[in-house]
């Protein structure tokens, strides 16, 4: 079940970044978790270092394409509790600038599916 919400939200972030969320919940435990409040604070253009910073995570890269000097990740991140079971939370990262320049990898859409246990 997990693996086919992977593999729906890869093709949702590939086509057109969308964000499905709601009011926020408390930390769990977990600090290498993302929270709903958390994922709020996820904004293009910030640095995987930032992301890490506000999530307490680098998170699990899910998928890498490198062409012509143009870089394009996406990272996978575990829901914290009550929504850690069945969720899904990608951020994708690129090196594209509006000028279609290379240059750092930053956010360029995220996508997060919060289902409760």
């Amino acid at each position: 079940m997990k693996k086919l919400i992977a593999a729906a939200l890869t093709v949702a972030a590939v086509s057109a970044p969308i964000a499905v969320t709601d009011a926020a919940h408390a930390a769990g435990k977990n600090p290498a978790c993302i929270t709903k409040a958390e994922f709020k604070k996820v904004k293009n253009g910030q640095s995987p270092k930032k992301v890490a910073t506000i999530i307490g995570s680098k998170g699990k890269v899910v998928s890498t394409t490198r062409s012509g000097g143009w870089v394009y990740v996406m990272r996978e991140y575990k829901a914290c509790s009550p929504f850690n079971r069945y969720s899904a939370v990608m951020v994708t990262f690129d090196n594209m600038t509006k000028q279609f320049t290379k240059g750092p990898l930053t956010v360029d859409g995220k996508t997060a599916i919060w289902l409760h246990n």
